[in-house]
């Protein structure tokens, strides 16, 4: 199983990659490979200047339940409230950059662990 932290702002938050949350991830929030390939693109087109509306899109709740989901498979008793909090006294933005990294990490192969990084870099 691969583990590894997500920082939100000062606090630490460790996800397991398991092929349980993936597929709660699908059920609770869009398919894994969907979200992927609509974020690759919207940042594509945005990159060109091009306005471009995605099939989907990160919200406060589904970056919630993304964490939530994640942190849960990794062992953790926090609940979704408490994630949420954390979610929001960080900040939208790094907040949805560590649940990109999050989702990069179970659709691409990786190593048994991840390393960590400050500040989120998914899809850089």
């Amino acid at each position: 199983m691969r583990q590894f932290d997500i920082h939100l702002g000062d606090d630490v938050l460790t996800v397991a990659v398991t092929f349980k949350a993936s597929a709660e991830i699908s059920q609770a929030v869009g398919d894994i490979f969907l979200i992927a390939r609509e974020s690759a693109k919207e940042a594509l087109f945005d990159s060109k200047g091009i306005d471009y509306e995605p099939k989907w899109r990160f919200t406060l709740e589904n970056v919630t339940k993304i964490l939530h989901i994640g942190a849960r498979a990794a062992g953790s008793k926090l609940t979704y409230e408490q994630i949420g909090e954390m979610v929001v006294n960080t900040g939208m933005f790094q907040a949805k950059d560590e649940a990109g990294r999050y989702l990069a990490a179970i659709a691409a192969p990786g190593s048994e662990e991840v390393k960590p990084t400050k500040g989120g870099d998914a899809g850089k």
